[in-house]
């Protein structure tokens, strides 16, 4: 009788690839550099032009994907799915915070366009001159570079949300979706199945021309 069942080349390829801890943390640590360096070269992109490029989120996807992939030795599924989501998203949304602060070292008088309305706020809401320079230093202290920081970060986040009502916010948004899902299809297919080369069965038991004539 024939086995039905097709046998596979086990020697050169794993038909079934068994996940581990330690492998998920390895793809942790490959895409969380990918993720880095795409939130390098998009930023790069954006402060050498000044413009943001929405299409290379879908080149920051892709890198997040295949790193992860390269880190978990193949191995996908829905957590690696999660992690490549986020690491892609992460990577394309903070990039406004180098793009913002490169924007505020070019344009230093947007800072103190700001820093006006605070220091005339903090003077007119006070009776006393003491309690008005107190207000008024803490005022110029807020605008420190760590506040700064802090607030491009959560702009950072929610920019592609908060651009919306911009021109390209829309399509912007869009083109990140799809850098998204290329890093969750890139991780959540079985790359083995693929790979892996189907032998044709064993006929040997099969009566044939040859073994009818011994």
């Amino acid at each position: 009788m024939t086995d039905p069942t097709p046998q596979f080349a086990t020697a050169e390829f794993e038909p079934v690839l068994e996940d581990s801890h330690a492998l998920f943390m390895r793809a942790l640590l490959f895409g969380g550099g990918a993720a880095i360096l795409g939130l390098i070269l998009y930023s790069a992109v954006g402060i050498i032009t000044g413009v943001q490029i929405g299409f290379m989120s879908l080149g920051v996807g892709w890198l997040v994907g295949k790193a992860m992939l390269k880190g978990s030795r193949d191995r996908t599924g829905l957590r690696y799915q999660i992690a490549a989501a986020l690491f892609t998203y992460f990577a394309v949304s903070v990039s406004a915070v180098p793009m913002g602060i490169a924007y505020a070292v070019k344009h230093p008088e947007a800072l103190t366009q700001d820093a006006k309305p605070i220091s005339a706020d903090v003077e007119g809401s006070d009776s006393t001159s003491g309690r008005a320079e107190e207000q008024h230093g803490a005022g110029l202290g807020a605008i420190s570079l760590g506040a700064i920081a802090g607030q491009l970060v959560l702009l950072g986040l929610t920019s592609p949300f908060s651009q919306l009502g911009e021109s390209g916010g829309i399509i912007g948004l869009i083109i990140l979706a799809v850098g998204i899902r290329i890093a969750w299809r890139m991780t959540g297919k079985q790359a083995s199945s693929a790979a892996a080369v189907a032998l044709p069965p064993d006929n040997s038991d099969e009566p044939t021309a040859l073994n009818l004539n011994r």
